[in-house]
């Protein structure tokens, strides 16, 4: 994934420094008045070179981070696979504590306690997305819907 990312990268910073040097010069190449539709047609020129410099370079700026983030989600469900939504939800937001999903944790948690397991989980999950809730990783992701679809 890593280089994957970093070649993603090294296509972003092509495309600013394609935009910084030809965004405006390109279009101006064509300004002029020699025949009717020329300057429309620069103005055109102008544009398509914005759309494929700027534009693209915003669009796959943001799809890295989405790849990014959805790289961290897998990794971070692989490893704690054992949890169901409900029980993350619980123990990363404190949504949904009852005694049940107590536990349940809690025999999942054998060597440990699921207060020991909330810390460790709490600890990886911040580590990756920082303050963002599961819940909204999760909604952002469509996670549920996937796994409802899929039974």
């Amino acid at each position: 994934m890593n280089e994957f990312i970093n070649k993603i990268e090294d296509i972003l910073t092509q495309l600013s420094e394609l935009e910084g040097k030809y965004d405006f010069s390109l279009a101006d190449k064509y300004q002029g008045d020699v025949f009717p539709a020329q300057m429309t047609l620069a103005v055109k020129m102008e544009n398509l070179v914005h759309q494929i410099t700027h534009e693209m370079c915003s669009t796959i700026a943001f799809l890295k981070e989405d790849i990014i983030e959805l790289h961290r989600y897998i990794e971070f469900r692989k490893k704690y696979a054992i949890l169901s939504e409900c029980e993350l939800l619980f123990l990363i937001d404190d949504i949904g504590g009852n005694m049940n999903i107590k536990k349940r944790i809690n025999d999942k948690a054998i060597a440990s306690n699921w207060l020991d397991m909330r810390k460790t989980i709490l600890k990886d999950w911040k580590s990756d997305f920082g303050n963002v809730s599961f819940e909204k990783i999760n909604s952002k992701l469509n996670v549920s819907s996937i796994v409802s679809n899929g039974d």
